[in-house]
């Protein structure tokens, strides 16, 4: 039997002679196997996009009871594949999720769920690969002590704490968060979210792309650049002789005085206890320092502002430089911003003026109440420098003090016009500190006496219209004394 003949019968009709008919019955076939096979290609290339799609995209294992969540919903609209993980799992759970997922991969959660999830995102085995961990509203006591455990390094962490929600979860929050900075987290941000301040942003981009500076403008961008570990101000020179510094309780009167900075948003401190503050004794700390001779002293802070003392009121009254509040030692990482609607009241603007800073630093704090004559409403007494505190001979305001007591409490009161700014060359040149970087803005406070006639007359006596064009609180001046200073300043 020829090999032919042994094919044929194998295949029958593989050889056979091809008529007209068989050709386009066969050609009709070969058509549509390979629309088949296309059609199959398709199918499978269909199948196999998504699904590299999510592998690439972000995992978001959000933590919780499985109940709604805003968090969850909002990250499934940005993009991210979301799996919802009970507080109960266990890591061999995490894993089995995570397993050798291409993208980010991320554990969000909020509210009771949140301290499970830090657990989970913490002390997961080596192998189990995760990058960030977001949390808003938890507490999470006693695991900065448990973090010498970790036997995989920590992801970004971003812990959010509501302005009206328990204080214990920005206090908790923040001692995790410092407990991660020494532990060398590769990055680490806890913020008291403000009450009306959406998250979501944020929270989407923490997770989809890692930490993202976010516009000075908006609620977090100021957060993130001064909460940091290290904001763009320090006073770690005030700390190099820790023998003068003493501990005292946080008491009524530096509650007081801390409202001056904070106002309404006083929930800004809710990261910290309020037990205790350092502080140097002023007394003490200037006779160990060379800062010029004389009876006068002149404090002026980071933004020009300026407080006029004399030795024996340092002497009677003992004033502090606070320095520290319970365990933290830079200051400026407690602070408050704001965005005036312009740069002047009489120039044309030059554009949108930018967010300005205005740190609590070190301060000015007289333990036994300050007396009246120095009392200050101006916040002067903030965010002081080592190079804040100058003696001189001469008294820097003596021009103000041989006027009318009613003048001399408009100049130099709690409210004084001398501490912002200038009159016949004595006084201060206060001016605005930028967010972005912790230095002086244009727009220096003139003297009294170089303003035009017209702008100073608005800003005495139509105070109201002059504050809501920067967008202020009003600065009165009592009708008497305004007529008094303006006559003083328009006097040859």
């Amino acid at each position: 039997m020829s090999r032919l003949g042994t094919m044929d019968a194998i295949f029958p009709g593989a050889v056979r002679p091809m008529t007209q008919s068989s050709i386009r019955w066969r050609a009709c076939f070969a058509a549509l196997a390979a629309f088949a096979a296309l059609a199959a290609f398709a199918a499978l290339a269909a199948c196999a996009t998504p699904r590299v799609a999510r592998d690439q995209a972000a995992l978001a294992i959000v933590v919780g009871d499985g109940g709604p969540s805003s968090i969850a919903d909002a990250l499934a609209r940005s993009g991210a594949t979301v799996v919802r993980l009970d507080p109960s799992a266990e890591h061999a759970d995490l894993a089995s999720i995570v397993g050798s997922r291409a993208g980010r991969v991320a554990i969000v959660s909020e509210g009771p769920a949140a301290r499970a999830a830090a657990k989970l995102a913490l002390f997961r085995p080596p192998g189990v690969r995760v990058d960030a961990f977001v949390a808003v509203g938890g507490t999470y006591d006693a695991l900065a002590d448990d973090l010498g455990s970790m036997r995989a390094a920590p992801p970004a962490v971003l812990l959010l704490s509501p302005a009206d929600g328990d204080p214990l979860q920005a206090r908790t929050a923040r001692g995790l968060a410092r407990a991660l900075e020494e532990k060398n987290a590769p990055h680490v941000e806890a913020h008291v979210a403000p009450k009306d301040a959406d998250a979501t942003a944020l929270i989407a981009a923490f997770v989809a792309h890692g930490p993202t500076p976010q516009p000075l403008e908006g609620p977090w961008g100021v957060k993130q650049r001064w909460s940091s570990k290290r904001p763009p101000l320090d006073h770690d020179a005030f700390w190099s002789d820790e023998r003068l510094v003493v501990t005292r309780p946080v008491d009524g009167a530096f509650h007081v005085a801390l409202t001056q900075i904070f106002g309404d948003a006083m929930s800004e401190l809710n990261p910290w206890p309020l037990q205790e503050y350092k502080a140097l004794p002023l007394a003490a700390y200037l006779r160990s320092r060379d800062v010029g001779r004389g009876d006068h002293l002149v404090v002026t802070n980071i933004r020009g502002e300026q407080l006029y003392l004399t030795r024996a009121e340092i002497e009677r009254d003992e004033p502090v430089i606070v320095i520290g509040i319970d365990d933290e030692r830079n200051l400026h990482r407690l602070f408050t911003s704001y965005r005036l609607k312009r740069a002047t009241s009489w120039k044309p603007d030059e554009g949108p003026m930018p967010t300005m800073i205005r740190p609590l630093g070190p301060f000015l704090f007289f333990p036994r109440g300050a007396p009246p004559e120095l009392a200050d409403t101006t916040l002067a007494t903030f965010s002081l420098t080592p190079a804040s505190f100058r003696f001189q001979a001469e008294d820097p305001v003596a021009i103000a003090r041989r006027l009318s007591p009613e003048l001399r409490a408009t100049l130099l009161g709690a409210d004084g016009c001398l501490k912002c700014h200038a009159l016949r060359g004595a006084g201060a040149h206060a001016h605005h500190v930028r967010a972005i970087d912790g230095k002086a803005h244009g727009g220096f406070a003139l003297g009294l006496d170089e303003y035009p006639r017209d702008v100073l007359r608005r800003f005495l006596f139509d105070q109201e219209t002059v504050a809501a064009g920067f967008g202020v609180t009003p600065l009165r001046v009592p009708a008497s004394a305004a007529e008094a200073l303006y006559a003083l300043v328009d006097a040859k």
